[in-house]
């Protein structure tokens, strides 16, 4: 289908993917839209494991944000205060509105697999919808509240 190449190259040529918070979990910064704190530009490559069975509530909270994404309109409160500089209401709708509602109603939901990235444990979802579908990579710090999530596109 063209149209869906065509979507699925702009959102990577865009390399609207990466939203990293906190020293944690820095990664270099990409090109494009994003934002991300400094870090050394040399990091081992995150160690990834099949998908253990997914945890009911952790897949309820990342869907929720997920769809809060998508409606563009998320809660900065479920966001280490590093979030809220970069997560502004307009970066918020520009994200939402060039890439997850054109995505249109999600179908499926489900966990892929697990990734440890410095030290932390992030979990990837897959959002299956009606016009394509995309990976979301999120990780809660030990307090509960959300230290890095990234979006891209699913192969």
């Amino acid at each position: 289908m063209p149209v869906k190449r065509a979507r699925n190259a702009a959102f990577a040529a865009a390399s609207l993917v990466l939203f990293a918070l906190g020293p944690a979990l820095a990664e270099p910064p990409s090109p494009g839209p994003t934002a991300s704190p400094a870090a050394p530009a040399a990091s081992p490559a995150p160690a990834t494991s099949p998908a253990p069975p997914a945890d009911p509530l952790l897949h309820a909270k990342a869907r929720a944000e997920f769809d809060a994404w998508a409606t563009g309109k998320i809660d900065l409160s479920h966001y280490i205060p590093d979030a809220a500089p970069i997560f502004t209401p307009e970066f918020v709708a520009q994200l939402s509105n060039q890439y997850l509602k054109p995505l249109g109603a999600v179908k499926t939901f489900t966990q892929v697999r697990v990734v440890t990235m410095q030290g932390a444990r992030v979990i990837v979802y897959r959002a299956v919808c009606e016009k394509g579908s995309i990976d979301q990579a999120i990780s809660w710090n030990d307090a509960g509240t959300i230290q890095y999530i990234r979006f891209v596109p699913s192969a």
